[in-house]
């Protein structure tokens, strides 16, 4: 019996023994195991369950998204833009390829402009970049050159109402100021008229800030809206992600209205 129990013991301080030290981060929490001794089987088993938390990535359980999934959104986009707004700014009025140097008309130097025709192509999320930059400048051609790349991106024409316009880009900042304040009841206005042409044309002419009140008005099923809708998003940036509708309908005017938050943000600054 003594020699049978000796072996027993023999053969157990003869098995594969591995000794650890264990300390695995996992988000904020942080797993210690003690050392000590695990026979083989058991050493591999505890590494694949460290590996599978491991996997987890920081600062999630199982159940839980990547942190990445609930971060805010980074403001890169817009320092993005801000820096693009600055590349064609800077020698704007030097860009065009065909004007005099002696010209005293400002539209000479936004012609055949590739600058010109950049910052355009940058669409209403630069109106308010550009925005910021007349207020703060010195009133000079530049200046007037941005005020004259809003009215393409925001498809207006200021100088229309009264005839004879701004005459610097800080009096076209007071026409815009007032403009995007008259936005929202001015679409409500065209609710009074009939579904017609030249309702569609009133419409179209208050320019991209209306987009989202537009919109507002559709998903509430007013669907004469929609062609003067359809018509201002044309080309615009913010559908690059789901396309241009073939249709303007209620339903999506309600899933996609939020493309156009800035826009909404610029008009009801103004309100």
């Amino acid at each position: 019996m003594a020699d049978t129990t000796s072996a027993t013991r023999l053969r157990r301080l003869r098995r594969p023994t591995i000794s650890f030290s264990i300390q695995i981060p996992c988000g904020c929490r942080r797993m210690q195991v003690k050392r000590g001794v695990l026979s083989a089987a058991a050493a591999a088993a505890a590494l694949a369950i460290a590996l599978l938390l491991v996997a987890c990535g920081p600062g999630t359980t199982a159940g839980e998204h990547p942190a990445s999934f609930d971060d805010p959104p980074t403001a890169e986009p817009q320092v993005a833009l801000a820096t693009q707004v600055d590349e064609l700014v800077s020698g704007l009025a030097g860009g065009s390829t065909t004007v005099q140097a002696a010209s005293s008309n400002p539209y000479d130097y936004a012609a055949d402009n590739p600058k010109m025709g950049a910052l355009v192509a940058l669409g209403t999320p630069a109106l308010a970049e550009l925005e910021r930059r007349i207020a703060a400048s010195d009133d000079g051609l530049d200046a007037y050159l941005m005020a004259i790349a809003m009215e393409r991106i925001a498809r207006i024409d200021l100088r229309a109402p009264k005839g004879y316009g701004w005459g610097t880009a800080h009096e076209f900042l007071r026409e815009w100021h007032a403009r995007l304040k008259a936005v929202p009841r001015r679409v409500e206005w065209q609710m009074l008229r009939s579904d017609t042409p030249d309702t569609t044309a009133s419409s179209v002419a208050l320019g991209t800030p209306a987009i989202p009140f537009l919109l507002d008005e559709v998903a509430r099923g007013n669907v004469s809206y929609a062609p003067a809708a359809a018509k201002l998003m044309r080309g615009a940036v913010e559908l690059r992600s789901v396309g241009e509708p073939a249709e303007v309908t209620p339903e999506w005017a309600r899933a996609n209205v939020g493309l156009f938050a800035e826009l909404r943000r610029l008009v009801e600054e103004q309100q």
